[in-house]
């Protein structure tokens, strides 16, 4: 896996240059650099994610696929933590 969603409250949706009035649930995507390093890239909103169809992971699935894969983790301290489980359906 390159990139991988990170279910976050986003206050936009880089993708569709939607600036929200609050923040909503949707993701931060986090990419992997050709030399293995994976770093925060964008932040996309609900809309998005159900167009895309994407599977959006909880703080908890999204480190322990970074533990596995290696590589540093640059801007982990931006990473959404402390959010629920409610980003699968």
């Amino acid at each position: 896996m390159s990139a991988l969603y990170l279910g976050a409250m986003v206050e936009e949706c880089d993708a569709k240059d939607i600036t929200y009035p609050e923040p909503v649930v949707g993701a931060q995507i986090w990419v992997k650099s050709a030399i293995g390093n994976w770093g925060w890239v964008m932040s996309v909103g609900p809309e998005y994610i159900k167009e895309n169809d994407c599977t959006v992971l909880t703080y908890d699935e999204a480190e322990k696929h970074w533990q596995e894969d290696g590589g540093e983790v640059y801007y982990k301290d931006h990473a959404a933590k402390g959010m629920k489980d409610s980003f699968h359906s």
